[in-house]
């Protein structure tokens, strides 16, 4: 059905059609002008022209059967309020664009209606969130958000604000990165103290490259300075980490200069300069007398011997006086596992043959001087001992053997068990040198007397001076070979004592009975 109401004259009407639409104006004149006054007010409150529907300032749009949200105009701003009663929000579906003027920038701003802001209060928040999600639960919460908040209480001067991003993996999102108002980045830390401030027990940054083959890099640039710090790594069981200065002025400098390393190849720990160094590593204990220097194998070594040494540390370099310097080098092997703990190996070089006491060196070659007290060397004192052999036996160190300032050896003489008296020293002497001349030596001389020497090998193996056989490479124990030799010489002298002794007696025999024989004579003659 379909009916016309006719206002103010023959063309100034209202139809409502069949199909329940209303149309202002006739056939002819499809549109007119509808005036809607507001009550004591000449002014329109809603006003109609063509195709243009103007409202009046503060004229609410009331939506819902509880006029739950309005829209309005404030004369300034335009204003949707979702929340005019109940608790709705504002729903744009699939997509929305804030678009700004030509040369100017869209502009969403998201403000609170807080009067008197104070620390941590929010001034806005976007949250990421699928609300529709079937699963429910967690499903349905904020996996991420962005918000602002007050940093300090708002004041005429005052508005510091920080950033804040939130990440979730179950449950609302929590804080994960902040931006403070100074600017400080925190991540994983709600207060940064420098201008990136990573806090978390895990590893805090990871560098990588989508090609395998190719090096990950982080740059440094300043205004005059360019670094690279290049992390090579083809997997994660063979990586390195270099420092690659662009420039002289380069380096890199750790806080407090408890470590830098300059762009010429210099590390320092503890300290800033070495003058007596151009490319190498310089550690300044301070008033530290512990290990300065050490080496450990956590997977492989575990000696056990923590009263020296943390278990996996098998080299350590420590002060041998914690006032007056020195070196005190300790290596550490887990007990009956390796016999030769530490290994010196020289290679290279042509080994020199000079054997006089102002050209000989060797490929290892110990020098040792002493401080003159000032900035000089000095002579060692007479008689001082260079060098010194010490074990542990009965419970303390003793030594074993000396090398003097004169080049004497000196060896133990109180554990090695002295050769029996049974035993025919000079022969066993002969005996070696035999065997000495089988393997080769020169000098050797023989005679008659070789037949009568009883002894051999296995019984120069069995004595000791030799080690094992020759041919088993036996070496030779000098100092049971010099106790052999006191020995043949004590024998040679007691024998030759022996015989002076009996010789003795005999010519006093012969003396004697000479004496009698010249009597018996002179009486015979006198008869």
């Amino acid at each position: 059905m379909g009916s016309t109401i006719l206002l103010d004259g023959a063309n100034d009407v209202i139809s409502v059609s069949a199909d329940s639409a209303v149309d202002l104006g006739d056939a002819t004149n499809r549109y007119r002008t509808l005036f809607v006054d507001t009550l004591g007010d000449s002014a329109q409150a809603v006003a109609m022209a063509g195709s243009q529907l103007t409202f009046a300032d503060n004229l609410e749009l009331r939506f819902g059967t509880g006029s739950d949200a309005d829209m309005y105009y404030d004369a300034t701003n335009l204003v949707i309020d979702p929340r005019v009663a109940g608790a709705g929000v504002l729903q744009i579906l699939n997509e929305a664009e804030v678009r700004g003027d030509a040369a100017a920038a869209g502009i969403l701003n998201l403000t609170t209606a807080e009067l008197t802001v104070v620390a941590t209060n929010e001034l806005g928040r976007i949250n990421f969130s699928a609300p529709l999600e079937s699963s429910g639960t967690d499903a349905i919460l904020p996996g991420a958000s962005i918000w602002g908040v007050a940093e300090a209480t708002f004041d005429a001067t005052t508005n510091t604000t920080g950033l804040i991003l939130a990440t979730g993996t179950s449950g609302a999102a929590t804080e994960k990165v902040r931006i403070d108002g100074s600017g400080n980045v925190g991540i994983g830390i709600a207060a940064p103290a420098t201008l990136l401030h990573v806090g978390t027990t895990s590893p805090v940054m990871r560098l990588g490259n989508a090609s395998s083959n190719t090096p990950a890099s982080l740059q440094l640039v300043g205004s005059n300075t360019q670094k690279n710090w290049q992390v090579a790594s083809v997997s994660h069981l063979a990586s390195s980490l270099s420092f690659t200065p662009a420039t002289a002025n380069g380096g890199v400098t750790f806080a407090t200069a408890a470590a830098s390393l300059t762009p010429e190849g210099l590390l320092f720990l503890n300290e800033t300069a070495n003058a007596n160094m151009t490319v190498g590593l310089t550690i300044n204990q301070g008033t530290n007398d512990d290990q300065a220097f050490s080496l450990k194998s956590r997977t492989d070594v575990a000696h056990g011997l923590i009263s020296q040494l943390e278990t996996d540390t098998y080299f350590s370099i420590q002060k041998s006086s914690a006032t007056l310097g020195g070196a005190f080098i300790r290596v550490m092997a887990e007990d009956g596992a390796v016999s030769n703990p530490l290994i010196i190996r020289t290679m290279g070089g042509t080994a020199n043959t000079t054997k006089t006491n102002a050209g000989a060196i060797g490929l290892i070659d110990l020098q040792s001087y002493e401080h003159d007290g000032a900035n000089g060397l000095a002579n060692i004192t007479a008689d001082g001992n260079l060098f010194s052999i010490r074990a542990q036996v009965g419970g303390s160190f003793v030594a074993r053997a000396v090398v003097d300032e004169d080049g004497q050896l000196h060896l133990t003489n109180t554990t090695l068990v002295a050769l029996s008296d049974e035993i025919d020293d000079v022969s066993m002497v002969r005996a070696f040198e035999t065997q000495r001349h089988l393997a080769g030596a020169e000098g050797y001389v023989q005679s008659k007397w070789d037949e009568f020497v009883t002894y051999n090998e296995d019984d120069l193996v069995k004595m000791k001076v030799l080690g094992d056989t020759v041919a088993n490479g036996g070496m030779w124990n000098i100092s049971r070979h010099t106790m052999l030799l006191n020995g043949a010489v004590w024998q040679n002298h007691t024998e030759i004592a022996d015989l002076r002794e009996e010789t003795n007696s005999k010519i006093n025999s012969l003396q004697l009975a000479l004496l009698e024989a010249t009597e018996t004579i002179k009486r015979l003659e006198s008869n």
